[in-house]
């Protein structure tokens, strides 16, 4: 059943996130202080990414995976070492 508190966007995000198990899948979690947090797993079970920082709100946790999934994709790849080309 479809959990309709919500927003579609974010309902939506979550039937990808479940469509896209192959590809990964988040993981929302809460932390020992109570906020939540989350994890990109790799289909191998590897933890590849993590939010660097505790949610206040389950909310703000699915908006912060989103921001992650709309400005991933494409994104440049920089260095800051001298002779290293991306």
């Amino acid at each position: 059943m479809e959990d309709q508190s919500s927003p579609v966007w974010i309902r939506r995000l979550i039937l990808h996130s479940k469509e896209s198990l192959a590809m990964g899948r988040f993981h929302i979690f809460t932390d020992g202080g109570g906020a939540y947090r989350w994890r990109l797993v790799a289909p191998n079970g590897k933890i590849i990414a993590d939010s660097g920082e505790g949610y206040t709100s389950k909310q703000s946790c699915l908006e912060g995976i989103a921001a992650v999934k709309a400005h991933a994709q494409g994104a440049e790849i920089v260095t800051d070492t001298p002779g290293i080309q991306a």
